[in-house]
This record gives C-alpha cells, structure tokens and sequence, in this order.
C-alpha cells in the first residue's frame, strides 16, 4: 500500500467514524480534483472543505516561520502541494535558537509531545567548539530517522541526483544519511582579483588557478609601479584571522597544518609561503597594501584598488566581472589560488523526526522542496508580484532573503530563480562541486596534550603574519628570528608527534571502512 492510500484509508475511515457517531452527511465536495487546484488561487487548498489533508510541521528558527511563512504565502506553497498531487499541507513551527541550550530545549518539548515531522537540527554550538556538531548531536539523541531505505527508492534517488557525492558524504554519520542541508555552492575560494589597468595586462595569460608561488612572483613585478594599490581582504573585525588553509593547506587545529598529500609541516619553514608574507609586509611598508579598509571590497570595485586577493564563492563570478548585489557586473579578471578541502557538515541539516507519525509524507515533502521549482521558490521568495519582481529568469526584490537562511526548507538552490543577479547557477554549481574534495583528515583531531604542544606557541604560528604586517623588523630578519624560536621551543617535535598520531588514525579509519 502507497503512502497515497494509506492517506485515503484514513480519510474514508474519519468520514465513516463522523457520520455514524455525529449523524453529519458527507460533504458534498467529495468528488473534486485537487489536482487541478492552481497555485494562483493560493486560497482554494486552504479553504476547501472536501477534505482535511494531512498536517505536516516542519521545526525551524522562530524568526523565520513567524515571519515568513504565514498567510498568503504559505497558503500558495499548500496550494502547490495539492497541485502535485500529496495529500498533505505543511506548517512551520518556530524554536529559539538563540542559544543552542535554547534550541535544544525547544526541540525536547516538541519530541516529548510528538510535534513536528522534520526539523532543522540547529546551528553549532559557538560556546563549545569542541563538540561534535548540532546535526550529529541530534543524530546521537536519537531524533533523526536515518533515509538510507529512502535513498534506494525512485523517489529517494530523484533527490539524491540533486546533490554530489561529496555533498552527500559531507552529511553521512557512520555510514548513514540522516539529512539534507541548506546548500548550494560547497565552499569558498582563495582569489586574485585585479581591476582597472590590470584587465588583460597583468601576465597571467589567462591562467585560471595559481600555486603560491606564481602568486608571490606576480606580486613581485605588480609592486614595481608605485601607483599600483593592492587591498588584502583578510581583516575580521580589524583582525587579520585567516588560516593557511586558505593558501592549499589542511588546518587540523590551530597553528598546525598538512599538506594535501598527507604531511604535518611547519608553515614558517616553506619558502613560498615566507616569500609571500616578505613581499605582502613589504608592500604595506611601502603604502602599497591595505588590509584594515572597512569598504576595501566596495572600493576595489570601483577602482580604488587595482587588485586585491579574497575570499569568496566563485558563483559571484565568471572570470570576466562579478555580479553585485544589485544586479550590476564588474568587470574584473580573476584567478583562483587554492580550493579549500572540505570537512563533514556537523549543523544546520534538515531531516525527518524520529518521533513523526508520517515519515514517509515527510521524505515526499522533503524531496519537493528539492525538485520543484515552484515550491522551492514560493517557500523562498514569495508571491510573484507581491513579495519580489521576476525579470528575464531572475527574481528581484527589495526584502531580498539572505543567501544563508538555516531556516530556509528550500534546501537546494537548483531550483530557484536568480536573486538579484544574472545567468544560470545550476550548471555552474554542478560543475563547481566537483572542484571541491573532502578532507583525508576529516574526523581527526589532535591530542595536543600528548604532541606536547602549547596553546600560546601554537596562536603564535597561527598569527605570525600579523606581526610581519604591524611590525617594523625587516620581515626576512623577523622570519628567521620566529623559525628560530620554534626551534628552540621543540615545535617540530610536536609536529612529528601530531604526524604519528595521524598515520596512526588514518590506518584505524582504513581497516573499519574496509
């Protein structure tokens, strides 16, 4: 029997239970279509009485179900449910993730009163970062029902052709699939950016991605013309926090990094990488770099800085402009310089109750969401004409929804129209995707206890460069001085121990997936 039919039963059975114990007379819409019931007329699924169809509540952030999906909107999503066929509705029930104490709490009182049929498993817990993740927390309370039988049905595998299978293994937990995440493209890339007369004369010739090396070099002849102004986008809250990871390497915690072949090595002792922050420190000594501008990326633009090097995800980009917020593209030229290695998802994941009664009605929900453009774009921007305006494929609004909503139950962006920007995202996310790979040292973490290392020695490595760029040493002298003391200090020898214990851990992890 269909989940489809299941539902009937149920409906025949309370129209039966009705009419005997209250003595009412069916009603006399039982014969409609709800298949023909239209979106435009977000009311007719709402206000039909020929039948109650199924409730389904999906758990998110209270901000986000109180203020978005209620009334016409969330009527015009019903609306298209019916329209495709389910007999089902959905509602969002709010939490307070404030906290994660907050969110958790939220999600207990639901689970001990059976409310809700998917949830959001939350954000991570920014007091106490060495747990593991909200997703796998929920997962270990036993709260998630794991999909993997879905997976293998012909509605399972319409979902998961929406995903690569890195994305898919970034939310596996112990060889299982619990849920979907809010994503589009994976990660963030590390890019040369250059504007004005740099367009098509900078020597590159056309190179799409550049090792550190070829950075640095071209950095060398930039700095040359004096008029040149470059911005380094590396100043959070007027703190230059950025890891090496950024420039190719694997962090594994702070101040210790691997090389993507496998190698714990000490940052300081790479020459690229010394020959880099010597020219970046001596090109801020010079007026020629400015890494604490509030509006550097606005200002880069438009043209105050003729190149700068960011953090960004490529889908903002072509290689030739950036798109802007406003729909305006900027012309650039552009060269990726290290493709980040991802690690698993630990929050913010979508998944089916536990507890729900309707599992599978859940899952079909689940997958709409994913796979109809419609819903997707209902759920997310609104009602056409109302909420956002739809130009040429792409939807223009001035209550334009964040780019990161954890609420947001529209978990691919496959499907939806453009957010105030231009061109076709879905083959560009598809093949982006495939840039990205999973971290070897996903799951590892360090027993710095054991490696002898120091908490103060290890923030040290990983800020150095920030004492290059304030200080007023000679940055080859300053360099040779740090490389010096972690000598002195034995951090090579917490290296070596952190490298054994992640030989160690690798062969573990081999022989229980093998």
């Amino acid at each position: 029997m269909t989940c489809k039919d299941s539902y009937v039963m149920r409906s025949c059975l309370l129209v039966l239970s009705l009419v005997l114990m209250m003595s009412l007379t069916a009603c006399s819409n039982d014969d409609k279509d709800i298949h023909n019931v239209s979106v435009s007329s977000p009311a007719a699924a709402a206000d039909s009485d020929d039948e109650s169809p199924l409730q389904l509540v999906w758990l998110t952030v209270d901000y986000w179900a109180e203020d978005k999906m209620t009334g016409e909107r969330l009527k015009a999503a019903n609306a298209r449910i019916r329209e495709l066929g389910y007999d089902f509705e959905v509602s969002f029930q709010g939490i307070s993730d404030e906290t994660y104490e907050t969110y958790q709490k939220g999600i207990e009182e639901v689970k001990k009163n059976k409310q809700g049929d998917l949830m959001w498993t939350g954000l991570g817990d920014g007091d106490a970062p060495e747990k593991e993740g909200t997703y796998y927390r929920q997962i270990q309370l036993g709260n998630l029902k794991p999909l993997d039988k879905w997976m293998k049905t012909d509605l399972g595998r319409t979902l998961k052709d929406q995903y690569s299978p890195l994305e898919w293994k970034r939310v596996t937990y112990k060889n299982h699939i619990y849920g979907v995440r809010n994503m589009k493209e994976q990660g963030v890339f590390t890019c040369l950016i250059l504007t004005g007369d740099q367009i098509n004369s900078s020597g590159l010739n056309g190179k799409t991605d550049l090792s550190v090396r070829e950075l640095y070099q071209w950095l060398e002849e930039y700095r040359k013309n004096p008029e040149h102004k470059f911005y380094l986008d590396w100043n959070y809250m007027n703190d230059y926090n950025t890891s090496f990871s950024e420039l190719g390497y694997i962090k594994l915690c702070d101040g210790i990094y691997m090389t993507p072949e496998g190698t714990v090595e000490n940052v300081w002792e790479n020459e690229d990488i010394c020959q880099l922050w010597m020219c970046f420190t001596s090109m801020k000594k010079a007026g020629q770099l400015v890494c604490d501008d509030s509006d550097g990326l606005d200002q880069t633009y438009q043209g105050k800085y003729t190149a700068a090097l960011i953090n960004m995800t490529g889908e903002n980009m072509d290689g030739s402009y950036l798109y802007q917020p406003d729909g305006a593209k900027v012309p650039v030229e552009s060269h990726t310089v290290a493709v980040p290695f991802l690690n698993k998802i630990e929050n913010d994941v979508h998944g089916v109750t536990s507890w729900s009664e309707y599992p599978d009605e859940a899952m079909q929900l689940l997958t709409l969401v994913n796979t109809d453009k419609e819903l997707a774009n209902l759920l997310y921007f609104g009602l056409e004409g109302k909420d956002y305006q739809l130009k040429d494929g792409v939807a223009y609004t001035e209550k334009f929804p964040d780019t990161y909503c954890p609420a947001n139950p529209k978990i691919t962006y496959f499907n939806q129209y453009e957010a105030n920007g231009s061109g076709e995202k879905e083959a560009y996310y598809k093949k982006v995707n495939q840039r990205y790979q999973l971290s070897p040292a996903d799951g590892f973490v360090p027993n710095l206890k054991k490696a002898g290392a120091r908490d103060e020695l290890l923030k040290e490595v990983e800020s150095f460069y920030k004492t290059l760029l304030e200080g007023n040493d000679d940055p080859k002298k300053s360099i040779q001085k740090f490389q010096k003391k972690l000598k002195n200090q034995k951090y090579e020898s917490v290296l070596k121990n952190v490298q054994r214990q992640y030989d160690n851990w690798k062969k573990r992890r081999a022989k229980s997936e093998g």
